[in-house]
């Protein structure tokens, strides 16, 4: 029983110490593989090419180093020659290139002749005609303003400048009043845009018209109607309806005509009693057209003239 115990243990260890090695033999050649393949891949594409590049410079190097030591030696090389003089090397080159050219022969300016015995060439002096005298351009003619209606008679000129009419009826009764006056109002820019410009009269806005008249009505206790564009004599006319009550409570009929005279803008005031307002609005509108007429006119001659 004894020995039957002693044997298993013994086999036991047996298989026990072989078993490692039989694991060691049966992975040793696939192991000694992998490291050996290990070992090859272990530097980068980067570490390989650094390393061409430095086995390349090696080898440029021992072929120079190798090309020197086959060169012949300085007791070969010829003797060098000792640098001639400059300037004697110059002047040999000057009198190889240059050829040989024959003495000049200066003049005898004392045989020469006189110069009073040279012919005289006769210069005329003739005065260049003088260019022709440009006409100076004519200044732009002047409208003369038409006569005013018969029923208007003066009055004396205001401080403003104005000039002032009374209007009087066929039986001698004053009717009505009526003033004229340039219009002191800033002018639009040149550069204004040809929308902005349409909505002026003599570059002036319109609505700084409207507002001239809207101001007067408020000194006159009275309102603004309507404003309107007409076209009076060929040229444009721009025309503001007023009203407003007498210290008798009655209607007073207001017309103010704005138009373009001699470069100016200038206005016309008409103001009645409602009932006379249509015969003075008649007087009013002859006079302007026929300003505007005269203006046309004057504009066409100084563009004739031009």
């Amino acid at each position: 029983m004894l020995r039957a115990l002693v044997l298993s243990l013994l086999i036991l260890c047996t298989v026990a110490a072989t078993l490692p090695l039989a694991d060691s033999l049966a992975k040793g050649p696939k192991s000694a593989a992998a490291s050996h393949h290990r070992r090859h891949r272990r530097h980068s594409r980067a570490w390989w090419r650094k390393h061409r590049r430095l086995l390349r410079r090696r080898r440029a190097a021992a072929a120079a180093r190798h090309a020197r030591l086959q060169s012949p030696t300085t007791q070969d090389r010829p003797a060098t020659v000792a640098p001639a003089n400059p300037a004697a090397t110059a002047a040999e080159a000057h009198a190889l290139l240059t050829p040989a050219l024959p003495t000049l022969a200066l003049p005898n300016l004392s045989a020469q002749p006189a110069l009073a015995n040279l012919p005289m060439l006769a210069v005329k002096d003739v005065a260049a005609p003088a260019p022709p005298a440009l006409p100076a351009p004519a200044p732009p003619r002047k409208a003369v303003a038409p006569a005013w209606p018969s029923a208007w008679h003066n009055l004396p000129v205001n401080a403003s400048g104005e000039l002032r009419f009374s209007v009087r009826s066929a039986d001698g009764r004053n009717t009505g009043a009526v003033a004229w006056a340039r219009v002191a109002a800033p002018q639009v820019a040149a550069s204004a845009s040809a929308q902005a410009r349409a909505k002026t009269l003599g570059g002036v806005l319109l609505s700084d018209l409207r507002r001239k008249v809207i101001d007067k009505m408020l000194a006159e206790g009275g309102w603004v109607v309507n404003d309107m564009e007409r076209t009076l004599g060929g040229r444009r006319t721009f025309v503001v309806v007023a009203e407003s009550a007498n210290a008798d409570g009655a209607h007073v009929a207001w017309v103010f005509y704005f138009t373009e005279f001699n470069g100016q803008v200038y206005g016309l005031m008409t103001n009645t009693r409602a009932d006379q307002a249509p015969a003075l609005a008649a007087d009013a509108e002859q006079f302007v057209a026929a300003l505007n007429e005269r203006t046309n006119d004057a504009m066409t001659a100084s563009r004739s003239q031009r």
